[in-house]
């Protein structure tokens, strides 16, 4: 039996809305995200469930407003020079984004389906797409004003527009996308003891010395490399 279209486009926003969501994380990676409290949590990913080596992480779909930002760490390797932190005061600017964001999601999963598949029909089907469109033109229009802030160049905006017009899903997903792309050089445990609270940094450092014991028992004959992972594994207890 072949679905009517509105099940099938329904399938699809949500299908591409997931797949965006999804990262898979290396062993010596985490993410960093930044609630609406302005507290940190970090989080891994699942390590039952491996794809060409790394972990699958699924992000909250509730909350695709929340900046995420992805972290390494280097098993064994100690930090000899300070790494740049601005990247973490700069959630701040991402608060006016967030609504149209929350808007275009509201539009997508909540009045088109409403539209579809309620007697309200038509209209609010018009209403989804007026909203939908209208909301990812003012978050671009927001995103491009705090261009410099934001540390982003006026192609990578574009870029940015085109793939949110065409695809909407995407621009739910903006300010996450944002900030999984940048580049933090600043190590995943300094980050850590940093930003988080004390419950939250005990949980990262447990993880942490997982990693090195598995590194460990991954390479038994390798002395000067157990012997630099077991220093690195101090830090952690």
């Amino acid at each position: 039996m072949v679905l009517a279209y509105e099940y099938q486009l329904m399938g699809l926003l949500i299908g591409l809305y997931v797949l965006d969501s999804s990262l898979l994380l290396y062993a010596n990676e985490g993410l960093l995200i930044c609630t609406r409290r302005k507290r940190w949590r970090t989080v891994f990913g699942n390590g039952q469930l491996m794809i060409f080596g790394r972990s699958l992480y699924i992000a909250n779909l509730l909350t695709p407003h929340f900046p995420t930002f992805r972290l390494s760490w280097v098993f064994g390797a100690e930090q000899t020079e300070s790494a740049p932190t601005q990247w973490s005061t700069r959630t701040d600017e991402y608060r006016s984004i967030a609504p149209p964001c929350i808007a275009t999601a509201s539009a997508l999963f909540v009045l088109l389906p409403l539209g579809f598949f309620s007697p309200l029909g038509t209209p609010l089907v018009l209403a989804a797409i007026v909203l939908n469109y209208a909301s990812i033109v003012t978050t671009l229009i927001l995103l491009y004003r705090r261009r410099a802030v934001l540390n982003l160049s006026a192609k990578r905006c574009a870029t940015l527009a085109f793939e949110c017009l065409a695809c909407p899903p995407f621009a739910v997903n903006l300010i996450r996308r944002i900030t999984l792309a940048e580049r933090i050089v600043e190590p995943l445990p300094d980050a850590g003891s940093r930003l988080l609270d004390a419950p939250s940094w005990g949980s990262m450092k447990q993880h942490c010395a997982e990693r090195i014991v598995g590194a460990l028992d991954a390479e038994p004959e390798d002395s000067s490399r157990l012997q630099s992972l077991n220093a690195h594994l101090n830090r952690f207890r």
